[in-house]
C-alpha cells in the first residue's frame, strides 16, 4: 500500500506539474492577447483621431467651396455691370464702322496728299476723330453704348 501511495503521490507531483506549465503558458498566451488587444487599441485610437482630421478637413472644405461660390456670385453680379444691351452694341457697331469707312477715305486721301503710308495716317486720322468728338470720357463712354453704374 505504501508503494501504491508513493506511485499516486509521484503521479499527483507530476499532475500538479503538468499543471503549472499549463497555467504558465495559459498566462504566456494571456499576455500576448493582451498586448495584442492593446495595438488593436492603439489601431483604433489612430484611426479615431485621422477620422476626425478628415471630418475636420472636409468641414473647412466645404466652407471653402462655399466661400468660392459666394466670391464666383459676387464676381457674376459685377461682371454683370459690364454687359452691355443687344441694342446698344448693335448701334455702336454700326456707327463705328460707319466712322471707320469714313475715316479710312478721309486716311487714304491724306495719305495720297501727304505721301505717308496708309497706317501713320490712320492713326492720325483716328487721333484728329477724338480731337472732334471731345474729350469728355464720360460722354464718349455715353455715345458708345456704356452705362455708369
Amino acid at each position: 500500500m505504501v508503494n501504491r501511495s508513493g506511485a499516486t503521490l509521484s503521479e499527483i507531483v507530476e499532475a500538479a506539474k503538468s499543471t503549472a506549465q499549463l497555467i504558465s503558458e495559459i498566462a504566456a498566451a494571456s499576455e500576448e492577447q493582451k498586448r495584442g488587444v492593446d495595438q488593436i487599441n492603439i489601431a483604433i485610437s489612430e484611426l479615431d483621431t485621422m477620422t476626425q482630421q478628415n471630418a475636420a478637413l472636409v468641414e473647412e472644405t466645404a466652407s471653402a467651396s462655399e466661400e468660392m461660390a459666394s466670391q464666383a456670385q459676387e464676381l457674376q453680379a459685377m461682371m454683370e455691370r459690364f454687359k452691355i444691351r443687344q441694342n446698344i452694341r448693335q448701334e455702336t457697331f454700326e456707327r463705328k464702322h460707319k466712322e471707320l469707312h469714313l475715316h479710312a477715305g478721309k486716311t487714304d486721301a491724306a495719305a495720297k496728299q501727304l505721301g505717308k503710308p496708309v497706317k501713320v495716317a490712320a492713326k492720325a486720322a483716328l487721333k484728329d476723330a477724338g480731337k472732334e468728338r471731345g474729350k469728355d470720357l464720360k460722354g464718349l463712354m455715353a455715345e458708345d453704348g456704356f452705362e455708369e453704374f
